[in-house]
C-alpha cells in the first residue's frame, strides 16, 4: 500500500499524473434517473485525468447511442447467470486487463458483481445508491454492512437516500457520502420560440393553443402517473383544451392507455413513448406534473426546473429536497388525483404565481449543476485509490 502511494506522489511530482482508471458497472443503458447520471459522468469527466470503461449486461440499451459519442470504452457482457462464478471471473478480468484503479458500481445486482469480482485484487469500489427506500430487506441490508468494510465510499443521490441507508445498514457515516444529481444548465433548456414550439406540437399532432400538462418518466407504478390520468377528466371540466402529454415507457403502458378509455378521455392524452428530446418536449409544456411515490432525486424535476416550468410534485421523499412549497412550485401529498386537480387549476387559473414558481425554479436549480456534480465526483475519485 504505502509503495503505491510512493509511486503516485512520484508520477506527480515529474509533472506525469497518472490517470485514473474507472469502471462503471450497470445492468442496462434504457433511459431512467441513474442510466442519466451515468452518461453525464461517461460525457463531461476529464480525459486527462480520468479514463473510463463502461460495462452492462441486460439488452436494454435505448441509451447506448448517447453513450456511444463519449470518449468511453464500452463493454456489453453476456451473463447467463448475473451473480455467478463465471460472471465474477470475467468482471475481474476487465479490472486487470483495463488495469482499473476504481469500480464504481450501480443497482444491486452490480453492487454485489462488483464486490465479489474486485476483492482479491484489492481495487477500490464505489457504490452509487439511486434508490428510496433502499436497502428494503433485511438480506440486503445486511450484505450492504458487511460489504461495506471493503467498500471505499458510499454516494447517495439525496440527504434523504443517506438517512434510510445510515438507518438500514448502519454503515459508519465516514463511509457515505451525499452528491447531488446535476443537469446541464444550457441553451437546451431555454426558453424556446413560438415558431419551434409550434412545429414540436405539430409533430405530436397538438392543435396550437391547447394547454399541455406534462409528465416525463418511466411508466412504473412509483412514478404515480395513474393519479395523473385519474384527474383529467375533472381537468378538462374547467380547461375544455388541456392535453396530458406521458413521456417514457414502461409495464404500465398497456394498463394507463386503457384507463385512459375507460374513462373516456384517450383524446386528451398523447403516450409519446421512449423520447430523448426533453428540453424540446419540456418547452411546449404548461404545467409539469411528477405524482411519484419513493423518489430518490428526480433528475425530471431538475430539468422541468431548468426549463423553467410550473411544477406540481408530491411531498414524498426526495422532493422536498428540491422544490419547496409555494416557492418554486406546489407539493401535495401522492397518490390523490384530487389533490392533483386541484394544484394544475391553481397554476393555470394564477399565471402570475405559476410564472413566479417557475422562475424560482430556474433560480434554485443551478445548485444541482452538472458542474458541481463532476466536481465532487472527482475529488472522490482521486481521494479513494491507493
Amino acid at each position: 500500500m504505502a509503495h503505491i502511494q510512493f509511486k503516485k506522489r512520484m508520477l506527480f511530482i515529474s509533472g506525469m499524473p497518472k490517470k485514473i482508471n474507472i469502471i462503471h458497472l450497470i445492468p442496462a443503458l434504457n433511459i431512467g434517473g441513474a442510466e442519466k447520471v451515468v452518461l453525464n459522468l461517461c460525457r463531461h469527466f476529464d480525459p486527462a485525468r480520468f479514463k473510463l470503461t463502461l460495462v452492462y449486461w441486460q439488452g436494454n440499451d435505448d441509451l447506448l447511442p448517447e453513450f456511444k459519442k463519449s470518449p468511453v470504452q464500452i463493454i456489453k457482457l453476456q451473463l447467463k447467470t448475473v451473480i455467478s462464478l463465471n460472471s465474477v471471473l470475467k468482471i475481474r478480468r476487465l479490472i486487470k486487463t483495463t488495469q482499473a484503479d476504481i469500480i464504481h458500481t450501480h443497482f444491486i445486482d452490480a453492487d454485489l458483481l462488483g464486490f465479489l469480482s474486485s476483492r482479491f485484487l484489492r481495487t477500490a469500489m464505489i457504490v452509487d445508491i439511486h434508490s428510496y427506500p433502499f436497502p428494503d430487506k433485511t438480506t440486503h441490508c445486511l450484505r450492504y454492512y458487511l460489504m461495506s468494510f471493503g467498500i471505499k465510499k458510499f454516494l447517495c443521490v439525496s440527504n434523504t437516500v443517506k438517512a434510510v441507508i445510515q438507518q438500514k445498514t448502519k454503515i459508519p457515516d465516514k463511509k457515505i457520502k451525499v452528491v447531488y444529481n446535476g443537469i446541464t444548465l444550457d441553451s437546451r433548456y431555454d426558453p424556446r420560440s413560438r415558431k419551434e414550439r409550434g412545429r414540436i406540437k405539430q409533430s405530436l399532432n397538438i392543435p396550437e393553443g391547447h394547454i399541455i400538462v406534462g409528465n416525463i418518466s418511466r411508466l412504473i407504478l412509483d412514478k404515480g402517473q395513474e393519479y395523473l390520468i385519474r384527474a383529467m377528466p375533472d381537468i378538462i371540466q374547467s380547461h375544455k383544451n388541456v392535453i396530458a402529454l406521458i413521456i417514457g415507457d414502461g409495464e404500465l403502458r398497456d394498463q394507463l392507455k386503457q384507463l385512459a378509455s375507460d374513462l373516456n378521455i384517450e383524446s386528451h392524452i398523447i403516450f409519446t413513448g421512449t423520447r430523448t428530446d426533453i428540453p424540446e418536449l419540456l418547452s411546449i409544456m404548461d404545467v409539469f406534473v411528477f405524482p411519484t411515490f419513493r423518489e430518490a432525486m428526480g433528475i425530471t424535476v431538475l430539468e422541468a426546473m431548468a426549463a423553467e416550468k410550473p411544477i406540481i410534485a408530491t411531498d414524498d421523499a426526495a422532493i422536498p429536497e428540491l422544490i419547496r412549497h409555494r416557492k418554486e412550485g406546489l407539493l401535495i401529498h401522492p397518490g390523490n388525483e384530487q389533490l392533483i386537480t386541484q394544484a394544475v387549476q391553481a397554476l393555470l387559473d394564477d399565471k402570475e404565481s405559476a410564472r413566479q414558481y417557475a422562475k424560482n425554479a430556474r433560480q434554485r436549480v443551478s445548485q444541482f449543476s452538472l458542474d458541481q456534480m463532476m466536481i465532487n465526483t472527482a475529488h472522490l475519485y482521486e481521494d479513494v485509490p491507493g
